[in-house]
């Protein structure tokens, strides 16, 4: 369906008014308590307003992109509505929420401008584009850890060097998992939902034009399934040997619903994140290396390892590489299962995907839109003369 003329600009002035409404600004605030609609500021009615207004801004920049060639204002708008979105209901912070505001006028005066060579055509430039905006809301879920660690952190008044210096307080546990629940709780309808949708949009819309990136989007999840049951079969003989402090997909599911039991529910949840995260692991991988030698899967993993063990959640509970109580198991036991994960991933996405080159080599050498047409060989200049 064909969006009205400047759904854009509509949009952005909605997303203006309502994200106004809820960083609170007194003047405006005032306005809708003397019009009698005071009821609007509630987060209840704010959130799917904004939403809904993004929507419209992202919907108009799509047809902008549709009608001049031009990508980047829908890109522009697309980090800066979840930009918006993050520093308005997730973690309030007005610099960011500005700045976030500024990105959707940019992107609105970006999609006015005529291109005068449109992209049509370019399939190359256009694929890259793609590939990098699903390689960047393909990490979104790995982000949900890592910054409900670092705002946990920030809660319970702790530092990096705190957690290197002092043993964990088991007594601090509960307000840690509480403050990643907080933290889950918005990031899941305002990030990882919107990034999931995004995601599988631009899959099914690779299908049909860019059979490359398509073929590698889906080696990846299934790649990355497959090596993440070989990363569990490592870490639950950790568990049993009692070099992990406790079952990680359980903590997941705990932290994402907000309790402590072990009910199917909480497993569950804990699971499908668990097997999330290995399924982006391996999209990252495919995306960026295509058809690698498998040993830079095993590069890979030991990267991932890395993280793990330096970075929240993992030093709140047991320090750097589980130095405070955990040292060695928890660092061996975690090296081997990114190792195991990392190598099954390397041999699956070097059978599995088709094409070679990694994520520069789009720019180089693109591939037909069909998936059955032969792709041409690039002919020396004396061949073509003949």
């Amino acid at each position: 369906m064909k969006p009205p003329p400047h759904i854009e600009k509509v949009g952005l002035l909605g997303a203006l008014f309502t994200a106004a409404c809820c960083l609170g600004f007194p003047a405006l605030i005032s306005l809708v308590t003397a019009l009698g609609v005071a009821f609007l500021i509630n987060d209840a009615v704010l959130a799917p307003l904004l939403v809904g207004f993004l929507a419209l801004t992202l919907w108009g920049l799509a047809a902008g992109w549709r009608r001049r060639g031009n990508p980047w204002p829908l890109i522009v708008g697309s980090v800066a509505a979840a930009t918006l979105l993050l520093f308005v209901f997730i973690r309030q912070w007005r610099p960011g929420a500005y700045a976030a505001v500024a990105g959707l006028v940019v992107a609105s005066v970006l999609n006015m401008i005529r291109r005068r060579r449109p992209m049509q055509g370019n399939r190359k430039q256009t694929e890259l584009i793609l590939t990098l905006v699903a390689f960047v809301v393909a990490a979104v879920p790995i982000f949900m850890l890592l910054l409900g660690g670092i705002v946990a952190m920030g809660s319970m008044g702790m530092s990096m060097v705190d957690v290197t210096k002092t043993p964990p307080d088991p007594a601090m546990q509960p307000q840690m998992m509480q403050a990643m629940h907080g933290f889950m709780a918005g990031y899941i309808p305002f990030a990882l939902l919107p990034a999931l949708i995004v995601f599988t949009g631009i899959w099914l819309y690779a299908r049909t034009h860019y059979p490359r990136l398509f073929n590698r989007i889906g080696a990846g999840i299934a790649a990355g399934f497959l090596a993440s049951i070989g990363l569990d079969v490592v870490r639950l003989i950790g568990v049993a040997l009692g070099a992990f402090p406790g079952g990680m997909p359980t903590m997941f599911g705990q932290m994402i619903l907000g309790r402590t039991d072990t009910s199917p529910s909480v497993l569950l949840a804990g699971y499908a994140y668990h097997a999330l995260n290995g399924m982006t692991f391996g999209v990252m991988y495919t995306l960026l290396a295509g058809k690698a030698r498998w040993p830079w899967g095993i590069a890979w993993g030991l990267f991932f390892e890395l993280g793990m063990m330096t970075l929240p959640p993992v030093p709140m509970m047991a320090g750097p590489f589980g130095i405070h109580g955990f040292w060695p198991e928890l660092f061996i036991a975690s090296l081997i299962a990114h190792v195991v994960f990392g190598a099954l991933l390397g041999v699956l996405a070097e059978r599995w995907v088709r094409h070679e080159g990694t994520i520069l080599g789009v720019l180089k050498r693109s591939v037909p839109a069909e998936p059955g047409e032969p792709i041409q060989p690039r002919l020396p200049a004396a061949e073509h003369a003949r």
